[in-house]
């Protein structure tokens, strides 16, 4: 067992049940996602191209689905995990059509790990694997990169350029890979760990998101 993903969990749990739950969306008392808002949070398979890689997406980034996100990666409430744990499940099973594939997230900075208490998308992927999907943990930051929530598409591209690297190679890899991530935007993050596993021998195949800007 993670016991650090374990202490999240546990922690989260307790969160909910200490502050009474709000819609995500609208702050409505009693329930995470309200009608009109869990509305909003619908799921239309998406898939863009980006210099060729395919990236499949569960949901536009409507307002709703932003503070969910937030939610879920910086206040580690369980209840919003869950939500885009779905979109998530939803991306993969548009994009895999049930073979079987290994996951690698893209990895959170060190820093972001020490304040949230794990790698999010990591610990997210845990969730979605099945008996034909598993997760690998190749990609780890090799420098420190800013925050590109500000940045232009340009900027971002060289925000991520040699950020990411593989760690030792520790085995052959026959089966697809996909890369996972929370939100794509310019898609600079998966560009830049499509180099890094490209560099190291490995192929891509694709990549699932749970929201698309």
């Amino acid at each position: 067992m993670d016991t650090s993903n374990h202490r999240v969990t546990i922690w989260s749990e307790f969160t909910d049940l200490l502050f009474p739950k709000r819609c995500f969306g609208c702050s409505q008392l009693g329930t995470s996602l309200c009608t009109l808002c869990r509305a909003e949070f619908s799921f239309q398979p998406a898939l863009r191209r980006i210099d060729g890689l395919k990236i499949y997406s569960a949901s536009h980034f409507a307002p709703v689905c932003r503070k969910i996100l937030l939610r879920a990666k910086e206040d580690g409430i369980r209840s919003a995990d869950l939500l885009v744990t779905q979109a998530l499940s939803f991306s993969l099973t548009h994009a895999i059509s049930h073979r079987k594939v290994l996951l690698q997230a893209i990895p959170s900075q060190r820093n972001k790990i020490r304040l949230r208490g794990r790698s999010f998308v990591t610990s997210l992927v845990q969730e979605i694997c099945s008996r034909e999907v598993e997760q690998i943990q190749l990609l780890e930051f090799q420098r420190r990169v800013f925050d590109q929530s500000e940045l232009s598409a340009q900027e971002r591209s060289k925000n991520m350029a040699g950020a990411l690297c593989v760690k030792a190679k520790k085995f052959p890899i026959s089966q697809e890979i996909f890369l996972v991530d929370d939100l794509v935007t310019t898609g600079s993050t998966l560009l830049e760990a499509r180099r890094a596993l490209n560099v190291a021998g490995f192929t891509v195949a694709g990549a699932i998101t749970a929201f698309s800007a």
